[in-house]
């Protein structure tokens, strides 16, 4: 026993070297492929739909826009523009047409036409149909008939059958139109005096 140990004593001094160089780590191998993806998840079950709310109350409809109301600036009546006396229902008359491309079908339907004239002196306002010396002494009528496109200011005495003769050009026209009102009773509409052209002007804001 001693001479093997004796004979054989460098392995006994190698043999712990040669262990661990054998349990020392290796190179890192290549990394292996990605997995497979896992099965999704089932979806929740979506909750329950809410109740529809009551509808809300009606409201009440506006006034006409004043984006929408059309109007024209003040025209002087041009004498040249008059007919010569025309005989109506036995009555001579005068007529002026005014040319108005925005009177529309919808407009003569459903809105409101309003016609105003003034004096070039106190430049007060009157609506048309209007009573009253204009160019002579006794009372004379100035009134308008309305088509798509055009009106025709009509203009006669009232107590005679005489030729009225023209206004003079101190007169001058203004129309208003308000597209899609309610309908008039008389002279008002949505608490406006139509008749009274200072409120028209300031509810709509019309330029002087």
């Amino acid at each position: 026993m001693k001479r093997i140990i004796g004979k054989h004593w460098y392995l006994m001094i190698l043999l712990p070297f040669l262990v661990f160089a054998c349990v020392e780590d290796g190179e890192t191998g290549p990394q292996g492929p990605q997995g497979e993806d896992g099965i999704d998840g089932t979806n929740g079950t979506d909750g329950l739909q809410g109740n529809t709310g009551d509808t809300g109350d009606t409201g009440d409809q506006g006034d006409p826009g004043t984006a929408n109301v059309i109007y024209s600036p003040w025209t002087v009546f041009e004498n040249d523009r008059w007919s010569q006396p025309v005989t109506f229902i036995n009555v001579n008359r005068r007529r002026y047409t005014i040319s108005a491309n925005d009177l529309t079908e919808s407009i003569l339907n459903t809105g409101v036409i309003m016609v105003y004239i003034r004096n070039s002196g106190p430049k007060q306002a009157y609506p048309l149909p209007l009573t009253r010396a204009i160019n002579q002494s006794t009372h004379q009528v100035m009134a308008f008939d309305a088509g798509i496109g055009f009106m025709i200011v009509n203009f006669y005495n009232l107590g005679n059958t005489n030729d009225p003769g023209i206004p003079s050009e101190s007169w001058s026209y203004r129309y208003v139109f308000i597209p899609g009102g309610t309908p008039t009773s008389g002279s008002r509409m949505a608490n406006i005096d139509l008749s009274d052209y200072e409120e028209v002007k300031l509810k709509y804001n019309i330029p002087d």
